[in-house]
């Protein structure tokens, strides 16, 4: 629905993205990224994550909007991690926790109960396009994540991040991004 911040992030050292955004009428919500690679490293996929907090998808099998007991219900991850590597599991010594429910560190899959309040998040790696005019080192990429979540139970709550790059000749940013 509109009006639901929706939160972004990208792996550190590779570019700026802006934090958050709020969702538009349809659900969207957008940030700008811009990506600073080294030559060497400006092919290689820069992960993002978009993240909102949101009810887990149920089964409203009586239609009346509200999970009632015995309603069968995705048991999402309590906490967002952004998967630096893209192996789909949390290494602390390499991926970065953007969200700790518990604030205990990561803790993997869900907790077992139903959650009316839950990070729903997801991935994309942005692959930013270089052509042969690019100064080196600093070519810059911009791109656009779109997250689309919606509240449940018709349909179920969901993010999804996809990302798009095309490549320009403006300066590399200098700011950092804050965690």
């Amino acid at each position: 629905g509109a009006g639901e911040v929706v939160g972004f992030f990208a792996a550190p050292g590779r570019g700026l993205i802006s934090g958050s955004a709020v969702t538009d009428a349809n659900g969207r919500a957008r940030a700008s990224f811009a990506a600073s690679c080294a030559v060497d490293d400006f092919a290689a996929p820069i992960p993002v994550l978009a993240a909102t907090l949101g009810r887990e998808p149920f089964s409203d099998t009586n239609r009346n909007g509200m999970r009632d007991p015995g309603e069968a219900f995705t048991d999402l991850p309590v906490d967002a991690f952004l998967d630096i590597d893209g192996d789909g599991s949390f290494d602390p010594a390499i991926d970065v926790l953007v969200y700790d429910a518990a604030g205990d560190g990561y803790t993997p899959g869900g907790n077992g109960v139903y959650d009316g309040e839950n990070v729903v998040f997801a991935q994309a790696r942005i692959v930013p396009l270089q052509d042969g005019e690019l100064p080196a080192p600093t070519a810059t990429s911009t791109a656009t994540a779109t997250a689309t979540p919606s509240a449940p139970p018709s349909p179920p709550p969901t993010a999804t991040a996809t990302a798009t790059a095309t490549a320009t000749d403006e300066p590399a940013p200098t700011a950092t991004p804050e965690p």
